[in-house]
């Protein structure tokens, strides 16, 4: 009757990089309430940390840290510029009707 060979020494992966989680952190930030603010510093940290995991892929994990972290930025930031352009339309369209005199005074 064989055995199975002892079973060997775990591998761990070693710490996802603070990069990875802060750009998770900053994600999150991004779309729940901060926008732009958070969500560009979310995006260059993530970009910054799957460089470093590519260059050492035994070195380092947090690849899906960083992904997550790039998506909801971009997710928080595109949000921060629709609703700023939606308000600025807003406001600014309603005042184009007061200034139609003007204009067309102009032409």
């Amino acid at each position: 009757m064989t055995q199975a060979p002892p079973p060997g020494p775990h591998q761990q992966r070693p710490p996802a990089p603070a990069a990875a989680v802060w750009s998770l952190v900053l994600g999150l930030l991004s779309v729940l309430c901060l926008g732009a603010f958070s969500g560009i510093p979310a995006i260059y940290l993530g970009y910054r940390v799957r460089a470093l995991i590519r260059s050492n892929p035994a070195g380092a994990s947090g690849d899906g840290m960083a992904v997550a972290g790039i998506v909801l930025g971009y997710v928080g930031t595109g949000v921060m510029v629709l609703a700023f352009v939606f308000f600025a339309a807003v406001l600014v369209i309603p005042g184009l009707s007061s200034l139609s005199p003007f204009l067309s005074s102009l032409f």
